[in-house]
């Protein structure tokens, strides 16, 4: 059984605007929540095939390859590490980005994370218990940190220094 989270918010950007943004498979580092660097492997850096590393917090590391590429609208990227596959407890994960126009004509975003678990009924139980929860939270905060990145161009993924730490 699959699961899935996803979080949708409105953007103060076109949808071409946000498609701008949106392609540029680099830009996570600026806004996923502990990535520090975010490298293209060789190949296509656009469109299915593309792929990229991303370096997170404590030198953990995750491959991210799209699998499908929709111009204008969004894409899924698949998670993995390397030729393992997707990193435990899942047995697949996805991550799905959808642009679409509001009523405004405003792009809307739809963050969502795709996934099936390992370890048959215990990972039901664990994805019912734990994880669906987090994931929800993490699906959430991407989106958010994502909008506030695109519509101020600063990353918005890193924690914010306060005026006592700055002196």
């Amino acid at each position: 059984m699959s699961s899935h989270a996803s979080f949708t918010t409105s953007l103060d950007l076109s949808v071409a605007q946000a498609w701008a943004r949106l392609q540029d498979l680099t830009a996570a580092a600026h806004y996923v929540p502990d990535v520090v660097q975010c490298e293209l492997h060789p190949g296509p850096d656009q469109g299915i095939g593309a792929s990229r590393r991303v370096t997170m917090v404590k030198q953990r590391w995750l491959d991210e390859t799209v699998t499908a590429w929709q111009e204008g609208e969004g894409f899924v990227i698949r998670l993995h590490r390397g030729e393992r596959g997707a990193p435990p407890p899942f047995a697949n994960a996805e991550f799905h980005y959808r642009l679409s126009a509001s009523d405004e004509g405003k792009a809307q975003i739809t963050t969502a994370m795709h996934y099936t678990l390992r370890g048959g009924v215990l990972g039901k139980l664990l994805d019912r218990w734990l994880l669906r929860k987090a994931m929800s939270k993490a699906v959430y905060k991407i989106g958010r940190n994502l909008k506030r990145y695109y519509e101020t161009g600063q990353p918005s993924n890193r924690p914010q220094s306060t005026n006592a730490e700055a002196r």
